[in-house]
């Protein structure tokens, strides 16, 4: 079991963090694209219940010195815990090998 742990800030500039990162050594792994799909139920009981289904696929845009793993994950996301500045639930995630015979399966 994991937990996804989030915290969200503005930021004013990008050139100021990259100046940052690379200051302390950080190298460019990749640019990724992200496509999520989230499933529910027709009555919305997942969202109503702070839950959440999706599929993500994954596509390298740029390569840089990462290796990534572009299988498509199915993630089951728990409620928010309280009483946190950030965002914590628990999350858990598989890989799959069919996305779209997935998808076919939860929209049944």
């Amino acid at each position: 079991m994991s937990h996804e742990i989030e915290m969200k800030f503005p930021v004013p500039s990008l050139d100021r963090i990259r100046r940052a990162l690379r200051r302390e050594g950080a190298v460019y792994l990749g640019t990724l694209l992200q496509t999520d799909c989230y499933f529910d139920t027709p009555k919305r009981s997942l969202m109503q219940a702070d839950r959440g289904l999706r599929i993500r696929r994954i596509r390298v845009l740029r390569g840089g010195a990462g290796e990534f793993d572009r299988r498509p994950q199915l993630t089951a996301k728990g409620p928010v815990k309280t009483n946190s500045r950030a965002k914590v639930r628990l999350e858990r995630q598989i890989l799959v090998d069919d996305a779209a015979a997935l998808a076919d399966v939860l929209s049944v």
